[in-house]
């Protein structure tokens, strides 16, 4: 894991976000951005390995952010990093092309072990 993006609009989350993401992969490049319309202009400088992706952002939905980097990147990883923990929300993300879906309630390294997890067994083949 060499980049990762951190989508999320609330600023105490994403501090939180990057921590547990920085236990998974202490050498990690990380990219935050709190919009969405800055999420998908970063797009166009090059592939991120992992997107940890909130659903509800001011200028739009993560959904959006994922079904466009998912297109763009299929070999992108792409996890929802929500409070929602219902159908809802849970599958318009799914078929979107989220490969995980971590609750934010959950403990930092709960979200590391998880995200530890999800790029072991979700790697995907790029092409």
């Amino acid at each position: 894991m060499n980049d990762v993006l951190i989508l999320e609009d609330q600023k105490d989350a994403q501090d939180w976000l990057a921590e547990a993401i920085l236990m998974a992969w202490p050498q990690v490049r990380l990219s935050v951005y709190g919009r969405l319309d800055g999420a998908l202009q970063a797009l166009e400088s090059g592939q991120p390995d992992l997107c940890l992706v909130d659903l509800q952002l001011p200028d739009g939905s993560g959904i959006d952010f994922i079904r466009q980097c998912s297109k763009r990147y299929p070999a992108t990883l792409l996890v929802v990093a929500t409070i929602y923990d219902d159908d809802m929300h849970l599958f318009p993300a799914l078929q979107a092309g989220a490969n995980g879906y971590l609750l934010k309630d959950d403990s930092q390294k709960q979200i590391a072990l998880a995200l530890a997890r999800i790029s072991h067994e979700g790697i995907k083949e790029s092409g």
